[in-house]
Order: C-alpha cells, then structure tokens, then sequence
C-alpha cells in the first residue's frame, strides 16, 4: 500500500515537470517551485512512512528470534537449579548472590552497549547513503536524457532522506548525547534542501550549491561514524569486558565450590585440597597390573577381598585412593605395547567395555 502511494507521488512530480516544462528552464523551475515542492513533500512523506514500516518488521524479527534464545536460556538456568537444588539442597552461597549483582550490572551495560552498537549501525549506514546520493546528483550534470535525470533526482533524494533519518534515529537511541557533527538543525536544512530538489537541478547555481552541501553532509556523516565508531569501542566496550572477566572469574569460583560440594557428598575428597603428586614417584611404587581379574598377592586399597568383579574392584580401588588424596589412574602402569593389546583383547572380553585409551574406559 505504502510503495503504491509512493510510486503514485512520484508519477505525479513526473508528470509535472513534463507538463509545465520546466526541464532545463530556469526561469519556470523558479516560478513554479513551491507547487513541485508541495508534490515532493507528499512523496517524503509516504517514503518516511514506508521506511519506519521496514523498520518496525525488522525489529519485530529480530525480538522473536531473541526471544526464542531467551526461553531456551531461561529453561537451561531452571533445569541447573532443579539438579543444584535436589544435589546440593536449597542453600544459597554468597558467591551466588554475588555473581547475580554483577550478572545484574552488566545487563545493564549491555543494554546502553546495545543502544551504541545500533547507533553506529545506522549512522554507518548514513555515511554511505550520503555517498550514493552524492554520486548520483553529481551524475546529473553528464546526462542528457529527461528520464535518467528525473531518475537520478529521485535516487538522490532517496538516498539523502535515508541518511537523515538514520541520524535522526540515532540521536532518539541516544537523546543524553550530543552528536558533535550532523546536529538536529543540519539535519532539518537536508530535509528542506531535498524538498526543492527537483527546481534546483533546472538552476545552474542552486544545482552548484546543493552539490556543496551533500558533499559537506557526506564528509560529517563520516566524519560522525568514525567518532561514535571510536567512542564505543575504546569506552563503552571497555567496561562491558571488565565485568565480564569479574563474571567468568566469579562463575569459575563458583563452578569449583559446588563442584567440592559435589565431591564431598559423593564420599571423594574437594579437589581444591588434594595435594599435587608427583606421578613419577608413584609410577615407581605401582603394584603389577595382574589386579584385574587375575591372582594378585598385593594387598590392596580399600575394598574387601571378596569382591571379584573386575569392574566393582576398579570403583573401590579408585574411591578408596581418593578419600586418601591419592591419584586416582596413576597407580596403573604402562606395559609394553604387546602386553597392553593382551590386556585390552582380554578386558574387553570380560567387561563388555572398550578403553579410549590405557588410563580410561567407555
């Protein structure tokens, strides 16, 4: 509906022009420019509307597709807390309440990093529509044909009113900054200058100063993307790393006190107090390998001799090291490499299992 009202406002500028003359005419361009200028108005405006339209639909997708990461996001931290609940019981550590205060902070800082990013976007996007408009009003002066220029005039006007817009859009994201290029009032002179696009390219003097003014709005508009550019990356992304170290630092600490909870319930000792051995040593001390399934007369740790199960023997062997703060693998030798295939040929036979590797079974 909204591109059909354009395309109606623009036959009608067309139509114009053609009837009155006015194409290379100076004197009727001036004397009938409010008439075109009122046409033109009626053609920004349904092209104003047609561009928030877009932008609207673009948003809404975009909320739906974040809202969907959301929920899933939301369904993992509620599945965490029903097992950290049932394991651990409702206890609240002050590690939590912590993480959760600078979790809490930094969305804060997301939501203003957010608000930059987006500024920056658009008003990267104004910087080369400002360039495009310029390129085509400059192409003007090389064409003859009465279509390609009429043409080129709408994609000149097109392209300057979608950078105003950005910039408009982007001030509204940020109203508590104030932009140091491309100001409300320039803005409103690019809006006005655009109203008379039409007449001014039938005047060869207002064709030349409307030339200058799209190049010094093209040389702002860029000038103001590499400052707000520069602004959000050297300051606002700062702080939003900073936290977000204090997070991964606080989620690690976290991690690691729920993990020796964990631990501790499960009858092994918190890994955060089990002492660093040297592997060599025990490696030196190691009881043969014949334990597993075979007559062994070494004396192991911690499990009964009645049980026999090789796997069962295996479980008791590695709890009862850890409730010692011994290493757990490191008391199984490495054989040589015809001994360790015989070995592997017969546990896989026995347990139903295949290792990964010497030191790990699937």
């Amino acid at each position: 509906m909204y591109n059909k009202g354009l395309e109606t406002a623009d036959d009608s500028i067309k139509s114009v022009l053609a009837e009155l003359r006015i194409s290379r005419n100076p004197s009727l361009a001036l004397e009938h420019e409010e008439f075109v200028a009122n046409l033109a108005r009626k053609a920004l405006k349904h092209r104003h509307l047609l561009w928030l339209t877009r932008k609207k639909l673009d948003t809404e997708e975009e909320i739906g597709v974040s809202s969907e990461k959301v929920q899933s996001l939301q369904k993992l931290y509620e599945h965490q807390d029903v097992l950290l609940n049932e394991i651990l019981g409702s206890t609240v550590s002050p590690l939590e309440h912590e993480l959760d205060r600078i979790r809490s902070y930094r969305d804060t800082l997301y939501s203003g990093e957010l608000s930059w990013r987006e500024a920056v976007k658009l008003i990267h996007s104004a910087s080369i529509f400002t360039k495009a408009g310029l390129d085509s009003w400059q192409s003007l002066g090389n064409t003859l044909s009465e279509e390609a220029r009429f043409s080129l005039a709408t994609e000149t006007r097109n392209a300057i009113q979608e950078a105003a817009l950005s910039i408009q859009t982007a001030q509204n994201i940020l109203p508590g900054v104030q932009f140091p290029y491309c100001t409300a009032r320039e803005i409103f002179a690019i809006m006005q200058i655009i109203e008379y696009l039409y007449t001014d390219l039938q005047v060869p003097d207002r064709y030349a100063h409307a030339s200058e003014v799209y190049k010094s709005f093209h040389r702002r508009s860029t000038a103001l993307y590499e400052w707000i550019k520069k602004l959000t990356e050297e300051t606002i992304h700062k702080d939003v790393v900073v936290v977000d170290r204090q997070i991964t630092d606080l989620a690690s600490r976290l991690c690691q006190q729920r993990s020796d909870l964990i631990r501790s319930k499960l009858g092994f000792s918190p890994a955060s107090q089990r002492p660093r051995l040297d592997h060599q040593a025990e490696w030196d001390h190691a009881p043969p390998p014949g334990h597993i399934g075979a007559h062994d007369p070494t004396p192991r740790i911690g499990y009964p001799a009645r049980i026999t199960d090789p796997i069962a023997r295996i479980v008791q062997e590695v709890r009862a090291r850890h409730q010692r703060g011994l290493d757990s693998t490191a008391w199984i030798p490495s054989p040589s490499r015809g001994t360790r295939d015989k070995r592997q040929a017969w546990w896989e036979r026995n347990s139903g299992l295949k290792r990964r590797s010497y030191h790990g079974w699937t």
